[in-house]
């Protein structure tokens, strides 16, 4: 992956803003921190790419105004690639299994061990590569014609070009030209 992959931290402890942001840089993460989950959607309205670039975002559960879950589901209809690792001191298992439900990549209880952190960002960035190329094959799907989407879908069954053109009744240097 040779894209900046980038970490987005946000947590109302300044204390713990600046020792995972010590930790991360320490590995060679770019890194940028946020006192609230508010202060991430204003930064990210004026910073819309980094929503669906390869990134993380390590999120506490419970500070102030907006929690960590709250900005998980806002996130995640705005179709964003971010991998989510969530932090909390006051963890439950049903918020865990309820975060994992909708998408997070991991929960870890503070105070977090350095090794459970590095293994946990690195599992989402390679979740967040993963969802930016299912989000491209999507798009890039949704913009064939109904034509190519059934060649596509015949295809994918195995037929040969011949097969195909006998199916849909055209010629197979169509089925060609389609493919292409």
């Amino acid at each position: 992956m040779s894209e900046i992959q980038r970490l987005y931290i946000v947590d109302d402890d300044e204390s713990v803003l600046d020792s995972l942001e010590f930790v991360l840089q320490g590995e060679g993460y770019q890194t940028q921190c946020f006192s609230s989950a508010e202060a991430f959607l204003q930064w990210s309205e004026r910073h819309i790419e980094c929503l669906t670039d390869t990134g993380c975002l390590i999120l506490d559960c419970r500070m102030p105004g907006m929690g960590g879950q709250t900005l998980q589901t806002l996130l995640s209809q705005t179709r964003s690639t971010l991998g989510i690792v969530f932090l909390t001191g006051y963890g439950d298992v049903p918020m865990a299994v309820d975060a994992l439900k909708q998408g997070a990549v991991d929960f870890l209880q503070k105070p977090v061990d350095q090794k459970h952190l590095l293994r946990a960002v690195k599992n989402a960035l390679i979740w967040s590569a993963a969802e930016k190329a299912r989000q491209t094959y999507i798009s890039r799907y949704e913009q064939l014609t109904g034509r190519e989407r059934n060649i596509l879908t015949l295809l994918a069954d195995g037929k040969t070009n011949q097969q195909i053109a006998e199916n849909l009744f055209i010629s197979a240097r169509m089925v060609e030209v389609h493919r292409a």
